[in-house]
């Protein structure tokens, strides 16, 4: 039995229960009927959801058959099903242990003994995952002779947490600040840049060359792809993406001697409103495209006495009012923007004009202004507005940039009901977490105002049902398409000294209106990353040690040396898988830019 490790209800609902007896059928038809319930792609379809029969292959008794032909693989397949033990029963099957048992519903449960399969798949995804990362960096890495690494973490946003991975992996050890010239990483809320000057440049002279030949795509003797993708654990979502690739002339770093940092030195092209507009735009006529198709209606204004910048924007401002269209905008800091700060909406050119006099803010320092239409027409959960938070990592190895789009995200709630008319309360408009928690309704309707994309495809289906939309087939492709044509739009510019190594997880915040058409917002460079609920406390987590698995253990392999401990943490198989997607690398995607 194979790829049997994914995630499906504890109790299937129990249907169709009929006595278990022999039909003959033909020999193809059996055989496809054992191979729909044993095989790795097995999907159970549901109205409310689809099985991967993976990790606990769970059979209805009434769906194998017997066959006129007695062959092996299918006369186990039978007697398994049919012997309906009364109590727990050890099993081997393909050089693999597992119980089998039924439960209440007269299914036939079969799973695999968790934690010793567990450690195996640890232990080669340990292996092999550094190895599929470096080729696509171009490297080699030579283990470190000594039994630690050293890593520094800045206090703030969840510090504890961060440190917690570190913590998973005992060969590392905490320093303070005051070693950084010593330390081998760092993590900051903001861009260090005492550190960041002492990462090298990585040799950008010496030009990769790619692999054109498919089968000598893993030069790597040691590496076995599929290896990987055996496990069914998300690893193809690399692998086997188009952006991936991979070279013959590694560069060779020996471990103890890199030093990485967790911000881009210039991570504000992507991550300033007005660099993002910028550059978006710069991208976007590049190729043909509107920015505004993606970015809602956008001005720079420099200050209050911009009367170039200001003037296009009040002749906008006077046609729609011509039009008798709602004029409705928000005014943000084009820096140093937050949580929410120095952010405020307006209706007319007088309001607008006295706001941009108080630049500075106290909490925002001097700034440009980004004026941006606001999208008055959102759609609602509950008459309530709300964004999509989603994150993208972006390396920066051997002077390689690659972004890796995240395929779980959450939605943020308002806590008041939307109102385009009532324009001074944040709690209707702004779904910053610093600002909704801070109102008595915080939690009222969601708990931490949160909800999961599930969640919200079943609002999707309860609230639509004559314009059926997938949120994850309809929306979520072109969301993944805005995230790439940022990426695009920046990469030059993220790293453009190219420091040796660097890397980024990125909060992007997504609005959809009443088509459900979305809208990119604004991209953080610190986001969030409190567990303040339940459904939090599962996403950063496993996203968090996915960047680890991707960006930090590549470079900073187990030194021989090093204390040797397997966590329970590895066991849960939500942390054996990946949701990162590669798709970008800028040696494929990038060349023609």
């Amino acid at each position: 039995m194979k790829n049997h490790l994914s995630k499906i209800p504890a109790n299937l609902p129990a249907v169709n229960l009929k006595p278990l007896t022999p039909v003959k059928k033909k020999t193809d038809n059996y055989i496809k009927s054992v191979k729909r319930i044993f095989s790795p792609n097995t999907v159970r379809t549901s109205t409310q959801k689809n099985y991967h029969l993976h990790s606990r292959v769970s059979v209805c008794r009434d769906e194998i058959s017997a066959s006129e032909q007695n062959d092996d693989c299918t006369s186990k397949a039978y007697d398994l099903a049919e012997s309906k033990p009364k109590k727990d029963m050890e099993i081997i099957n393909d050089n693999q242990k597992f119980i089998k048992q039924t439960n209440k519903f007269d299914y036939l449960i079969i799973r695999p003994i968790e934690k010793e399969y567990m450690s195996k798949v640890r232990e080669e995804i340990i292996y092999q995952l550094p190895l599929l990362i470096n080729n696509s960096n171009n490297i080699s890495i030579a283990p470190s002779k000594s039994p630690n690494y050293i890593y520094f973490i800045g206090k703030g946003n969840n510090s504890e947490l961060v440190k917690r991975f570190f913590i998973l992996r005992p060969w590392w050890t905490q320093a303070d600040e005051e070693t950084i010239p010593n330390i081998n990483l760092v993590w900051t809320q903001i861009l260090n840049t005492k550190f960041i000057k002492t990462i090298p440049l990585a040799d950008i002279n010496k030009k990769p060359l790619a692999n054109t030949d498919q089968n000598l795509a893993n030069t790597d003797q040691k590496f076995n792809q599929s290896s990987l993708d055996f496990y069914n654990l998300g690893y193809e979502l690399i692998s086997k993406s188009s952006s991936y690739q991979t070279y013959r002339n590694k560069k060779i770093f020996a471990s103890d001697s890199i030093r990485i940092h967790n911000r881009l030195e210039f991570n504000f092209n992507l991550a300033d409103k007005k660099y993002l507009y910028f550059n978006m735009k710069k991208y976007y006529s590049s190729i043909g495209e509107d920015v505004f198709d993606y970015l809602p209606l956008t001005f720079h204004i420099q200050n209050a006495d911009d009367e170039n910048g200001f003037s296009e924007f009040t002749r906008v401002f006077e046609i729609f009012k011509t039009k008798k269209m709602m004029n409705l905008w928000i005014v943000k800091p084009g820096e140093n923007c937050n949580r929410g700060n120095g952010i405020f909406l307006c209706n007319n050119i007088e309001q607008i004009r006295n706001e941009l006099k108080n630049n500075p803010l106290p909490k925002t320092e001097d700034h440009t202004f980004i004026i941006q239409k606001y999208i008055e027409n959102p759609f609602l959960i509950n008459r309530r507005k709300f964004d999509i938070r989603l994150y993208c990592l972006v390396t920066s190895i051997n002077g390689i940039i690659q972004a890796y789009y995240y395929q779980d995200g959450y939605i943020r709630t308002s806590c008041k009901e939307y109102n385009p008319k009532i324009l001074d309360n944040k709690f209707i408009h702004l779904t910053n977490d610093a600002v909704q928690k801070k109102s008595k309704d915080y939690g009222k309707y969601e708990i931490a105002n949160k909800l999961s994309y599930s969640e919200f495809q079943r609002y999707l289906d309860s609230h639509r049902p004559k314009k059926y939309m997938s949120f994850f087939n309809d929306v979520i492709p072109k969301i993944k398409k805005i995230v790439k044509d940022t990426i695009l739009a920046v990469f030059k510019k993220l790293d453009f000294r190219k420091r040796a190594h660097s890397f980024e997880v990125f909060g992007y915040d997504f609005l959809l209106d009443e088509n459900l058409k979305p809208w990119l917002i604004e991209v953080n460079t610190n986001p969030c990353l409190e567990l303040s609920s339940g459904l939090l406390a599962t996403i950063i987590p496993n996203m968090l040690e996915n960047a680890f698995r991707i960006a930090v253990d590549p470079l900073f392999p187990q030194p021989a040396g090093a204390r040797r401990t397997i966590s329970a943490f590895y066991y849960n198989e939500n942390h054996l898988e990946n949701k990162f997607e590669l798709i970008f690398h800028e040696l494929y995607d990038g060349a023609n830019l």
